[in-house]
């Protein structure tokens, strides 16, 4: 007998309620695009390369190359129209990470105490002494002692285009973070607090003359019990709303969320009345059938 999955809540399932459609279809039923985005794979790559690098001490740049040569050839039968984006990623991440080891190759500010690790724990109920059966889930790419302060932080890599600080404050990704990665020092018999996140950011640019913009973001976000009550408010509420019975599905249109989303034509096929059925079919599987 399997056992029961269990309830789960992550900071992009959160966001992705924003749209009960997006919701239901990529979390409640679980479809999965079958062809993978250009972005999406290589920040996959970025972050396997920087994995490697911190906690074996291997050449990130000749690690992503291996890598991308793999997921060339996994990916030709669906990817046949779009190899030149494939090698151009390849030849990116490559310059990215050469980059990134000439910035910080033996130069990082801080230790490594454990790499990546994908963390879960209970959600307390609001305004009261227990657990709730909804488990808070979350990525860390590593837990580190920051060299200036001393202090435990959570390390998250992140590749981007545009560097958009003003919301950083704010993430209830990074927020969740800290509260896991908590819980990981607690595990690891550390008695201090886990204060915020180390962002280390890598933009999507090869490294130039020409380039004005820095290359490489690297940032301390704090947090306090507050901004982690805030969160952890949310998530419990939101759990309880999307998992109570017959609740309403419809779809939220956003101008800026709709352009990012990957159900973008099979929504507007839904509210046109079309097939749209047969557009998951083809463009997506399911959770389980993968």
């Amino acid at each position: 007998m399997s056992k029961k999955r269990k309830t789960t809540i992550s900071s992009s399932q959160m966001n992705a309620m924003d749209c009960r459609l997006n919701w239901y279809w990529d979390y409640h039923e679980g479809y999965r695009p079958i062809k993978s985005s250009p972005a999406l794979e290589l920040g996959i790559g970025i972050h396997e390369a920087l994995d490697k690098y911190y906690s074996e001490g291997a050449d990130p740049v000749a690690f992503f190359e291996e890598w991308s040569d793999n997921r060339i050839r996994e990916l030709a039968a669906v990817w046949d129209d779009d190899n030149d984006d494939l090698l151009e990623n390849k030849e990116l991440g490559m310059a990215m990470l050469q980059g990134y080891v000439e910035e910080y190759d033996g130069k990082d500010n801080f230790d490594v105490i454990a790499t990546e690790k994908t963390l879960m724990r209970r959600i307390p109920v609001p305004g009261r002494d227990t657990l709730s059966k909804c488990y808070l889930v979350a990525r860390l790419d590593g837990l580190v002692r920051d060299h200036e302060t001393g202090k435990l932080f959570s390390l998250e890599h992140k590749t981007f285009s545009r560097f958009n600080p003003g919301h950083m404050e704010v993430d209830h990704q990074f927020t969740a973070q800290v509260w896991l990665g908590q819980n990981l020092a607690n595990e690891m018999g550390m008695d201090e607090e886990v204060v915020g996140v180390i962002y280390n950011g890598l933009r999507k640019q090869k490294p130039s003359p020409r380039v004005r913009l820095p290359l490489f973001e690297r940032h301390k976000l704090y947090r306090t019990e507050q901004q982690i009550n805030v969160m952890l408010h949310r998530a419990y509420w939101q759990y309880r709303e999307f998992n109570r019975p017959g609740i309403p599905i419809y779809p939220q249109p956003n101008p800026i969320r709709c352009g990012m989303c990957g159900f973008q034509n099979v929504c507007a096929e839904y509210q046109r009345g079309g097939d749209f059925q047969f557009l998951l079919d083809e463009q997506f599987t399911k959770r389980g059938q993968d």
